[in-house]
C-alpha cells in the first residue's frame, strides 16, 4: 500500500451511523456513507495504494475539507458523549496576594502579583446537552455545550466550539 494521498478519506459512517476507520471496514457486511454529504461510499481496500473510501458516485457539493470538518465535529461529539473526561486548557489571570512568602514577588509591584497562565478544566463537569450546528444568540456553532440540570453563572452557561479543517487557507485569508 503506497502512492497515498493526502486527499484520502480514511473515515465513513457504517449503516448504524458509528465512525468506522478503513482498517475496520468490512464491505461485505456493511455500507458505508460520507461524513458530509451522507452519499454512499465504496471502501477501497487494494494493494497498490493506500486503503481509503471514496464517493460511489461524485458528489459536488462534498469536498476534503467538508470532509475534515465533519470528521472533527464527530470525533469531538463522540468523545463528549463517551464516559471519558473532556478536557481544555484556558487561559486564565491569577493573583498571589502572598508578598511575603512568594519567591517571585519584587518590591516594584503593587499588593498583588498578576500573572497569565493555563488551567484545565472537565468540560463535562459543567455541561451536560451537547448540540450540533446550533445556534446562541447570532452565533452557530459547530457544536454548543450547555447545562440544562445545574445553576451556573451566565457568562459560563453555553461554551461554543468552532472547527477551522484547513489552518493553510485560513492564514492566506487572514493576510489578504
Amino acid at each position: 500500500m503506497n502512492n497515498s494521498s493526502n486527499k484520502d478519506q480514511h473515515y465513513a459512517l457504517d449503516s448504524s451511523g458509528n465512525i468506522r476507520h478503513i482498517k475496520d471496514a468490512n464491505p461485505s457486511n456493511d455500507e458505508f456513507f460520507c461524513l458530509f454529504c451522507h452519499r454512499q461510499m465504496i471502501a477501497k481496500q487494494g494493494k497498490i495504494r493506500q486503503w481509503h473510501f471514496a464517493h460511489k458516485a461524485l458528489s459536488p457539493n462534498c469536498s476534503y475539507e467538508s470532509y475534515l470538518h465533519s470528521l472533527a465535529k464527530l470525533l469531538i461529539l463522540q468523545k463528549l458523549r463517551s464516559e471519558q473526561p473532556f478536557g481544555v486548557e484556558i487561559k486564565v489571570p491569577f493573583t498571589c496576594r502572598n508578598k511575603e512568602t512568594c519567591i517571585w514577588y519584587e518590591d516594584s509591584f503593587d499588593e498583588s502579583c498578576n500573572w497569565t497562565g493555563y488551567k484545565n478544566y472537565d468540560l463535562k463537569k459543567f455541561y451536560n446537552t451537547f448540540e450540533v450546528e446550533a445556534f446562541y444568540d447570532n452565533f452557530r456553532a459547530d457544536i454548543l455545550l450547555s447545562n440544562s440540570i445545574k445553576s451556573i453563572h451566565r457568562s459560563l452557561s453555553k461554551y461554543m466550539f468552532h472547527i477551522l479543517a484547513n489552518i493553510k487557507r485560513l492564514t492566506q485569508e487572514i493576510k489578504s
